[in-house]
């Protein structure tokens, strides 16, 4: 600052923020795909490599990490099912507890992505691991609007509120 002027915390400080938080991100990146080379298998490694993608809009990357994390859990892919929709087996349940956050993340790169159909199913997914998540149920009414689906949409937003009476306070 030059004499006899304050420097004001606003976009600078806000633009310089963001600029570490991104560094941030591309230094976990890194870390995570050096993990990933030493122990392919792991799926905590694949799941936070997809978050790192994900926060640094490398929304491709981060479908294949998210479906690797998936595939490393025991799920095994069919032909019925939208690509990078991976139902569950028991098994895979038992293993991760918290499964239907990948699917939520999955969902919401394939929302960005504009591949709704897939997001749908996706969240589907996520809604039958966890059918107590408001979240998800909101992001289903979220796909089933955009896709034209207004009595879905409708019922989803319903189920979010009636899941979680505090919900819409918290958006």
């Amino acid at each position: 600052a030059v004499f006899g002027q304050s420097k004001e915390p606003g976009k600078e400080e806000a633009q310089e923020n963001v600029a570490r938080t991104l560094d941030q991100y591309s230094d976990a990146l890194q870390l995570y795909q050096q993990a990933i080379r030493l122990d392919s298998n792991s799926v905590d490694g694949w799941y936070n490599l997809g978050n790192a993608q994900k926060a640094l809009a490398q929304y491709s990357d981060a479908v294949y990490s998210y479906q690797q994390a998936l595939l490393e859990i025991g799920c095994q892919r069919q032909p019925s099912v939208a690509p990078g929709v991976l139902p569950l087996t028991g098994q895979a349940l038992r293993i991760n507890s918290k499964l239907e956050d990948v699917y939520l993340d999955l969902g919401n790169i394939f929302k960005i992505l504009g591949q709704y159909s897939d997001a749908l199913k996706t969240y589907q997914q996520a809604a039958r691991l966890d059918p107590k998540n408001a979240v998800i149920y909101w992001n289903l009414g979220g796909v089933y609007y955009i896709l034209g689906r207004t009595p879905e949409s409708i019922e989803m937003f319903q189920e979010a509120v009636h899941l979680d009476s505090q919900f819409m306070t918290r958006l």
